[in-house]
């Protein structure tokens, strides 16, 4: 009886859309997540 080991790398593309406007970008920010960040630092 012979077990082999194999490893497996899974890839997932993504797509992400471009904002047209910089008020999109705003709108798509996790406020909490970027005052987390800005803290830390």
């Amino acid at each position: 009886n012979s077990h082999s080991l194999r490893r497996r790398l899974r890839i997932r593309t993504l797509q992400y859309n471009v904002a047209q406007h910089i008020n999109e970008l705003y709108d798509g920010v996790d406020s909490e997540v970027v005052l987390s960040i800005l803290v830390h630092k």
